[in-house]
């Protein structure tokens, strides 16, 4: 695997919008996104273990590791090169500590906040 996968909530309107500015800007191709909905439920009992892949934006890395929330979120932007310098910052000591709630607000919230789209 030579590309990170992002596996995102295609429900969520705030979600798609990530994808779609994502993707504009991964001028170096880096990243494949995924709907949760498509995956299988096998591989979500897998996904258990960590957490809940409905819940939270998941990014499994060419490495093969899993990032999860935040983290997958720094990764994201630190992958790109444009948004490289975000992701640094995001890397910060001490960063997590106004990172991690903002981000688990915002996620427990976006289909209350933003529009939520059925799947197709």
């Amino acid at each position: 695997m030579k590309r990170h996968v992002v596996f995102y909530d295609a429900t969520c309107t705030l979600c798609q919008g990530l994808k779609r500015m994502m993707k504009k800007l991964d001028c170096n191709q880096n990243v494949d996104w995924y709907p949760v909905q498509e995956v299988s439920n096998k591989t979500k009992r897998l996904a258990a273990q960590f957490k809940d892949m409905e819940k939270e934006i998941y990014l499994l890395s060419n490495a093969k590791t899993v990032y999860i929330g935040y983290n997958a979120i720094r990764k994201l932007l630190i992958t790109i090169p444009i948004t490289r310098p975000i992701g640094i910052v995001l890397y910060i000591p001490g960063a997590r500590l106004i990172g991690q709630p903002v981000y688990r607000i915002v996620s427990n919230r976006r289909h209350r906040w933003f529009k939520t789209l059925p799947y197709k």
